[in-house]
């Protein structure tokens, strides 16, 4: 009798129910999947950020929401946020649904960041992590799992990435009751969607630089649903000559992956619905729980990004909970939106603290409070650092090194004291420097070609002998005929010394070792060494000009035979003397500054930033 009843009319209304954040009708529907899918669309507002809709979320929600605040506050990134309340209502039709103003937020933003979601459990109780998936149409739902140094598992070289399709499968919500005793659930599965949610998957392989694209079914048993899943992804492969196509079972893939994870690391997994929500949990497992584990529910039109961990009500307002999930999805969404260079900072700040094992909560085996772990100085500051680092100011190039692999060129347009900055940047492989070409009235061009640096322009001759992690820097930009490169031998990956300025030998940022430039005859004005101590990751000297911190001040003093650049240096929180070549510690600084505030150093010129814990 069962085998007989037709099952379309539950199906039809159940779908039905689902309220679509774009459709015109009342059904349910999906649009055929364009070439490229699911790009941000957001654009920046008249201050210069992006707004995203921030939905703290349930129990543990509102602290670690804090905490991702107060890391982007510090990290200096260009987003407000708006605060959205998806706490479900009745309409006037007795159905439950998620309030207006929300819904208008995330269309209107492109995007969203979710805390933990509680949804009770009983007859009657609307997942609103389901209705947010489906209000929306988010159709993939992407989960990075990646081992973290410093937090050790059974295993460390975990480095896979789980797309999920998000929107019907076994979770397409169609249950009824047949008879008394007896329920009914319905698989949905759909070309089209499984189209929309195959063609995201390679077209993120590409964009992450992976070459091969794994899909995991259950076909040998779902025939039907799975075997039109598994048929739709290998013709979708051929329009993807550059990404290789395989297919794995579903049991075979679990087992292979707690035996060893490491041949999953060059792949992107794709699967349907329930299949993807136990893999990627599982995965989770291997890394160390879903506390450390960011996830992305992608759509045409929007997406949100959320920590996949529960609310965890037991804890709530007692400052225990590991706000790391949340920021790495945060991460995810900077990605996104195309703010790289900001989820990079973010990200390695995040790594560092881990690693360095001091302030971590007590699901990591730490003692530290959540609050704690967010104010940590190694955080806050590594965030500073690799937002702002401290500026050099060489002739009419301002350049901040930001991190080992990422450089920008701030060109000073005009030599007058009070410059108009026109920022560019500038990224190279992880153990890249850049070469900085002198600069007339624009910006200069880099070129990378196979990991070297080379200078764009008429000066290429001079750079093409500098080497993969040097660094150099031209000076005179008016009298590019003068510059000259003199190799400085002996030291750790070597220094170049260009006629007239500095260079810093890479290995001293990364390894934070001091460093003696010296063998340079301090009479000469062409070449001035320096002793340099304790360097943090980024942070640069130049010990060039007269140039001093005193007090409140920024002052200044250059020699009359040359403009000269001026240079400002910050160690272990205080600022740096410089005066041919050497020098000294000054304090700066009262006791509320030393509690994470920042404090502009104003003067003539550049104005660094000066942070302090």
């Amino acid at each position: 009798m069962l085998a007989a009843r037709s099952f379309a009319a539950p199906a039809r209304q159940c779908l039905r129910q689902a309220r679509p954040a774009f459709a015109q009708s009342a059904f349910r529907t999906y649009a055929s999947a364009p070439s490229e899918v699911a790009k941000f669309k957001g654009t920046k507002g008249n201050d210069g950020k992006y707004t995203v809709s921030f939905i703290e979320g349930d129990g543990i929600g509102p602290e670690i929401a804090q905490s991702v605040k107060d890391i982007y506050s510090a990290a200096n990134v260009p987003i407000k946020w708006e605060t959205c309340d998806v706490t479900p209502r009745l309409n006037p039709d007795g159905k439950t649904v998620i309030p207006d103003e929300s819904i208008e937020s995330i269309n209107r933003n492109y995007v969203a960041l979710k805390g933990p979601l509680a949804t009770p459990i009983g007859k009657g109780h609307v997942s609103l992590n389901l209705t947010l998936r489906r209000t929306f149409n988010l159709f993939a739902n992407v989960r990075p799992c990646r081992s973290i140094e410093g937090f050790k598992t059974p295993y460390d070289n975990v480095d896979t990435v789980l797309i999920r399709e998000n929107t019907e499968g076994e979770y397409s919500g169609i249950e009824h009751v047949v008879v008394d005793g007896v329920v009914q659930s319905i698989k949905l599965i759909t070309r089209e969607a499984s189209e929309r949610v195959l063609r995201y998957a390679f077209q993120h392989a590409r964009d992450i630089g992976r070459k091969k694209v794994r899909a995991v079914h259950k076909a040998t048993i779902m025939k039907m649903s799975d075997g039109l899943f598994l048929s739709t992804a290998r013709e979708l492969a051929k329009e993807y000559p550059d990404i290789e196509f395989d297919a794995e079972l579903l049991d075979n893939t679990c087992l292979k992956m707690v035996t060893d994870p490491l041949p999953y690391n060059d792949k992107v997994l794709v699967m349907p619905n329930l299949y993807g929500d136990i893999l990627s949990d599982m995965c989770a497992g291997l890394i160390g729980g879903l506390g450390l584990t960011p996830s992305g529910n992608i759509g045409d039109e929007c997406s949100i990004f959320e920590a996949v961990h529960g609310s965890a009500p037991d804890i709530a307002g007692k400052q225990l909970a590991n706000p790391t999930a949340l920021l790495l999805s945060s991460i995810m969404m900077l990605r996104h939106m195309g703010l790289n260079a900001e989820a990079a900072n973010i990200e390695q700040a995040i790594m560092k603290t881990i690693a360095a094992g001091q302030y971590i909560t007590g699901d990591l085996g730490g003692k530290a409070k959540t609050y704690d772990w967010t104010q940590t100085p190694s955080l806050r500051r590594t965030a500073r650092i690799l937002a702002w680092s401290t500026n050099v100011i060489a002739g009419l190039c301002a350049i901040t090194f930001v991190r080992d692999n990422l450089v920008r060129i701030d060109v000073i347009r005009g030599s007058s004291m009070s410059p108009t900055l026109s920022p560019t940047v500038h990224e190279t492989g992880a153990e890249d420097w850049v070469v900085i070409a002198p600069v007339r009235e624009r910006p200069p061009k880099i070129q990378y070609l196979d990991g070297r640096a080379f200078v764009a322009e008429e000066e290429q001759k001079q750079g093409e002998g500098v080497r993969r992690g040097d660094v150099v820097t031209f000076w005179k930009p008016h009298r590019p005929e003068e510059i000259s490169i003199k190799r400085v031998v002996g030291l750790p990956g070597d220094a170049v010394f260009p006629k007239r300025g500095y260079a810093l030998d890479p290995e001293v940022v990364r390894s934070r070792r001091a460093h003696t430039l010296d063998g340079l005859p301090e009479a000469d004005e062409d070449a001035v060494g320096a002793s340099l101590g304790e360097l943090e990751l980024g942070r640069v000297v130049v010990p060039f000009g007269h140039v001093w911190v005193e007090g409140d001040n920024w002052r200044n003093s250059y020699d009359s035979r040359d403009f000269g650049p001026v240079a400002k240096g910050m160690i272990e929180g205080r600022a740096v003397k410089i005066w041919r070549g050497w020098f000294d510690w000054r304090d700066v600084g009262d006791e509320r500054e030393k509690k994470g505030r920042s404090r502009v150093i104003k003067g003539r010129g550049e104005v660094p930033k000066v942070f302090l814990e």
